[in-house]
Formats: C-alpha cells, structure tokens, sequence
C-alpha cells in the first residue's frame, strides 16, 4: 500500500486539514456547534473542510465557512439505490484529495462506505454520535444497522453526551466532546433584551419560546398544544418559533386552526440567536428524543428558565433553570408550570455556570485541536513505516 503525503501538512508549514461529513450544512444545532468550534480553533494550525449531500440548503453554512478559510464539497444523498453512485463519488473525492489525513464523521448512517475507502489512504476517521433516539420506524432500524457497520471501520468515537454515546456505540469506548457554546456571547443582556422586544412590539407580554427544525422529533404539535393553555390562561402571552423544516406547513395549519395565528410568531432561520435569545421570557422543550440539543445549552447560557421532556437526557441540566416534565403528562399541566416558571424567573449571568460544566468553546476546542494534532501525528507515523 502507498500513501502520498502531502507537505503542507509538515511541522511548521500549512495547518492540516481535517473533513468534516455532514447531511446538510443548514443551520441546525450540529453544524452550528462545529461552527462554534471552527471559529475558536487555532486555524494556523487546523483547518476545516466540510462536505454534505447536493441539496437545496436554503439556510446554508456555506459563506460562514468559507470565511474562516474552509472548503466545501458535495456528494449525493445516500438513498440505498444510489449504493455505487455514492461510492464512486467519495472514491473520486478522496483520490483527488490526499490534503485530508483526518475525516470526522457528523453524518454517520452511510459512515461505512467513506470510511472504508479512506482506509486504503491510511486516513483516521472520527465517528459522532449527536441523538439518542427511542425511534423504531423501519427508517431509524436502518440506520442503526449502517451504524454498526460504520463502527467496524471507526478509528474513534465521539459523542455529545453519554446518552448519545451509549445509543450509538454501546459498550465501545468514546470520548465525550460537549456540544459547547460561546458562554460570554450568549450570557443575558437587559439592553438587547429591550431592543428585542420593542423589534416585535411586545414589551408588555409574555414571550415563550422554540428553536428546532419542524420535524416529529421536536414534537411540534404537542408544543402548540401547551400554548394554547397558556394563552387560555394568560391572554397576553406570545409563542415564537424559530426553525424551518418538513413539517412547517402542518405546524402553520394546526396555529391556524387553533385560532393562534396572531399569537404564535414564525420567526424562520436566524444568525442572531445569542442577541435574540434576551427578549424571551421561557424556553419550552417537549422533544420525544434528543443527543444533548445546543437550543438548551444557548438557553441556559442566557439563563432562561426550560420546562423540558423527559426523554430528553438529564445531563443537559447545567443550571437550576431547567425543569423536567413527561410527556405524559396533559399540555394543561405542561402550560400551567409554564406559567410558574416564567413569572417566577429573574434573569442572572450563568456564564461561570456553563464555563464550570465544561460547555464553554475555548476549552473544548483546545481540546478538539489536540486530539487532532495527535491524531495527524499518528497518522505521519503510520506513513513512515509503509
């Protein structure tokens, strides 16, 4: 076997390069985590590059990326059917690219076919597991066996809690790299607070809120069932959903229905959450599954009292500000503790809090920049002895 090295990536020289796999580069809680990360890393001395399917990304990532010095790349959804299609285009990627000594698996159900192919190059691959999922459609089952095949050719795990780690990798061993935030950037400030709510004429109300792709993981539907009971209860109340997705259209049609409409605001995709996160009163969560969601880090990092489901894992509990409530439970009682809790709330700064849990950017990504490094290193020495 020959492995063509590549200078650049010599002691001293152009800072290596490591792939990062996704399905999509829109702005979801993943992709804007490893954002986060790209932005706090030494970039002298690591780079990204990203790769996703060809899709429309009407919220890309794309220009953000470009930015900080990443490449990006394309290659086809995997749909099974399209098996060889699939793999010939990551054959002709990696054949075309020796600059990548390092691939980081985010998407991870077709995982299996890249990483065998990157091992003829003698390349290091990362698996990451982000959702520990309760979900058994014929789907997910599918997935969950690509998984396991993936895993025979992972040279390391990551997860973003124990819950995704155990989901994914069972016994295996993993290392565990928090879906970290910029704590200082998003930590609660009153003035943005106004600006925010003053932008939306809705000084006098009580703002409930929501980020996440309409899907039925985030359990939507159920959420505008709580509202509904809040605003019964308390008129001057308002709902905003941040987040676009499959099911947006069903969602809007529920609010219609709900005679909601005036009352529940869709706010679409935004690049301003750490000063759009201050106008809010309450977070609401009520996901049927999750890995560790970065929605909650952010609003805990504000501050902001969360009423959360159950079958979201309780590691996410950073602060005293989150509160867990089953899904069993009516959305009566679910809008009612609502209430309570975003009444009773005052906003302080829980930047030490989030630091102290270990979800603070800088720390995980000198931590990130290390195990890379070691990694390339690894990988050097392997091409040596060939």
């Amino acid at each position: 076997m020959t492995v063509q090295t590549n200078q650049s990536n010599l002691k001293n020289a152009q800072p290596i390069r490591v792939l990062q796999v996704f399905a999509s580069l829109n702005r979801g809680g993943a992709e804007i985590m490893l954002l986060t990360l790209h932005k706090a890393i030494d970039r002298e001395k690591v780079q990204f590059d990203y790769i996703a399917n060809e899709t429309n990304q009407e919220f890309s990532l794309v220009k953000d990326i470009t930015a900080l010095g990443g490449k990006v790349y394309y290659v086809p959804k995997y749909l099974i059917l399209n098996h060889f299609k699939y793999k010939n285009a990551w054959k002709q990627i990696l054949r075309e690219n020796n600059q990548w000594h390092i691939i980081h698996a985010h998407h991870t159900a077709p995982a299996f076919i890249f990483f065998k192919i990157a091992k003829k190059y003698g390349t290091k691959t990362i698996s990451h597991s982000h959702i520990a999922s309760s979900n058994s459609s014929l789907k997910s089952m599918i997935k969950i066996y690509f998984r396991k095949k993936m895993i025979r050719f992972s040279d390391n795990q990551f997860a973003c809690s124990h819950a995704a780690g155990r989901w994914m990798f069972g016994k295996r061993e993993y290392f565990m790299l928090k879906n970290a935030v910029d704590a200082k950037c998003f930590a609660f400030d009153n003035q943005k607070r106004e600006s925010v709510r003053n932008s939306l004429a809705l000084n006098d109300y009580l703002i409930f809120g929501h980020f996440g792709r309409f899907t039925e993981q985030k359990n939507h539907q159920f959420l505008i069932s709580i509202f509904f009971e809040i605003n019964r209860i308390h008129e001057k109340s308002r709902l905003l959903l941040l987040g676009s997705g499959p099911m947006l259209e069903k969602i809007r049609k529920q609010v219609k229905d709900s005679g909601l409409s005036d009352k529940v605001l869709f706010m679409g995709v935004r690049d301003d959450i750490p000063e759009f996160i201050n106008g809010l009163d309450m977070f609401i969560f009520p996901s049927r599954y999750e890995g560790l969601p970065v929605t909650l880090v952010e609003a805990q990092a504000n501050g902001l009292p969360c009423l959360v489901s159950d079958r979201v894992t309780k590691e996410i509990k950073i602060t005293d500000n989150v509160e867990f409530l089953s899904l069993d439970e009516p959305a009566t009682t679910w809008a009612q503790r609502a209430l309570e809790m975003a009444q009773a709330n005052t906003r302080v700064n829980t930047t030490s809090d989030i630091i102290k849990a270990g979800y603070d950017v800088a720390s995980n990504a000198a931590w990130l920049q290390s195990f890379y490094l070691d990694l390339d290193e690894q990988f050097n020495q392997g091409n040596k002895e060939l």
